[in-house]
């Protein structure tokens, strides 16, 4: 069983084309939480380890603390100076390294802090990976696709299948017109489109090609981990919370009677002890009557008894 920490399911779609490989790996660029929405946890808990990039701080220390075995790359990803300004928004994957996206969200309410970061070209992160095998690529930067993917080249690295987010920020609007052609390029193949993300398959690696084409169904033997912030996610939550209050509510009842059952062996408990008491007594008694009735008293007193009983009964 595969358990679904994605956004969109794409963890399952990836899964479903590369459950064939043992402790693969894996380059998240833009990976944000450790566990909420991230494409990578599932695979993680397959024993599979990669490469984070992530420019915000505080999400780059959730990484390091949650992922201790994994390297996190604190810099944005693209081409350009070796410095940029970055403009978060708190607490979302929203932010960017796109002043025109930022001022966007500003617009809609949203509240930027501004920040500088390092700036690192693609091909100098996969540097940093070596001639070791790279699974999947995926890419999600707020706008900045195309300044990430021109960075790849000269390297020669080939990622098996690389995901890219393709529309506007927080919006259905298409973005893959501008980069997508850099991809083609440099020989990949578009497979499949999930609404959210675009998935790109190497020409080296055609065989991959038959597990797209198809969204997460009953045959990718999935499960929802409810983490990620989506509305399927949010009725997962709700049920469980709504089995977790029914669950509460049998143990309150379920202790309620425990205490009164417990009222009732004291009280049974009680009555058995007056009841043993009187039984006692009516022991004593008869003891006593016994006694009295082997008396010589009792024995003399017969014909008188006799007598009385005689003299009441046609008196």
């Amino acid at each position: 069983m595969f358990l679904s920490y994605a956004q969109n399911f794409e963890d399952v779609i990836l899964w479903r084309a590369l459950k064939h490989v043992e402790n693969g790996f894996y380059i998240d660029i833009g990976a944000q939480d450790p566990v909420i929405d991230s494409v990578s946890r599932g695979f993680y808990e397959k024993g599979w380890r990669g490469l984070h990039v992530e420019p915000t701080e505080t999400y780059a220390a959730k990484l390091r603390d949650n992922r201790p075995d994994e390297e996190v790359v604190q810099a944005a990803i693209g081409n350009g100076q070796r410095e940029i300004s970055f403009f978060e928004i708190p607490e979302t994957g929203l932010s960017t390294g796109e002043l025109a996206v930022a001022e966007l969200h500003r617009n809609n309410g949203a509240k930027i802090v501004e920040t500088t970061v390092l700036l690192m070209p693609l091909n100098e992160l996969f540097e940093r990976v070596g001639s070791r095998e790279i699974h999947w690529l995926k890419i999600d930067v707020e706008g900045m696709e195309q300044s990430v993917l021109e960075s790849w080249p000269p390297s020669s690295a080939r990622p098996w299948i690389v995901v890219v987010e393709s529309t506007e920020p927080n919006s259905q609007i298409p973005s893959h017109e501008r980069w997508e052609p850099i991809l083609l390029s440099i020989g990949y193949e578009f497979v499949h489109f999930d609404g959210l993300s675009r998935y790109y398959v190497s020409l080296e690696r055609q065989g991959l090609k038959k597990a797209f084409g198809v969204g997460p169904n009953i045959f990718d033997n999935f499960a929802i981990s409810g983490t990620a912030q989506t509305t399927v996610a949010a009725a997962v939550n709700k049920r469980a919370e709504d089995l977790q209050n029914d669950r509460n509510n049998l143990i309150g009842l379920l202790d309620q009677q425990a205490i009164e059952i417990s009222n009732l062996n004291i009280s049974a408990s009680k009555s058995e002890s007056r009841i043993t008491e009187l039984e006692n007594i009516l022991a004593a008694k008869e003891v006593e009557l016994t006694k009295i009735y082997m008396s010589w008293s009792w024995k003399m007193t017969y014909p008188y008894r006799r007598f009385m009983r005689l003299f009441r009964r046609y008196k």
